[in-house]
């Protein structure tokens, strides 16, 4: 609310408030680090999405998030163990509370870890599942001939690419 009129200092109070008088709701922490990250501070944003995580009886979304802040800290290890911790936090029957879009994104954020640590097969792989995931996301699918290219598949990205264009998916 203060953070849209512009007030940032009072903001960040308001959403300090909140988990102060509330320690274990993961909204609050949520709220606190989402505030943070839109600052791009990235140290607090990264102790509040685990401060979320630690207290949620959902952790895998605080989780996914945590990863996205640390790939932007510049922290792939650690992003990728926050991923890897969503993943591990889901229920046996993940997809009665996880959305599809969640899955690819948790699948996405391991993909750009394995590529920031260097690893292109490990990155195809996980991107590779994110499009599987989520067929109808064009920016998966670009990620991915991205990646293709990068190991050498010209052929296997510009099908893609080609794919892509006209509208199918690629598998």
């Amino acid at each position: 609310m203060f953070d849209e009129a512009g007030n940032l200092r009072e903001a960040e109070q308001e959403y300090l408030r909140a988990t102060k008088l509330a320690p274990y709701s993961a909204a609050s922490w949520s709220g606190l680090a989402a505030y943070y990250q839109g600052q791009n501070r990235w140290p607090e944003a990264i102790h509040a999405w685990e401060s979320a995580a630690n207290v949620s009886i959902w952790p895998w979304e605080p989780f996914v998030s945590l990863g996205y802040a640390n790939l932007q800290a510049g922290r792939p290890k650690q992003a990728l163990a926050a991923f890897d911790d969503a993943a591990g936090s889901l229920p046996v029957h993940s997809e009665l509370l996880a959305s599809p879009s969640l899955l690819a994104n948790i699948a996405h954020g391991r993909a750009r870890c394995w590529y920031y640590l260097g690893d292109l097969h490990r990155a195809i792989a996980f991107e590779e599942q994110a499009a599987r995931i989520l067929p109808e996301s064009a920016e998966l699918w670009a990620h991915l001939a991205n990646l293709y290219d990068l190991t050498g598949r010209s052929e296997d990205a510009n099908r893609i690419r080609a794919r892509t264009l006209t509208g199918g998916n690629s598998q």
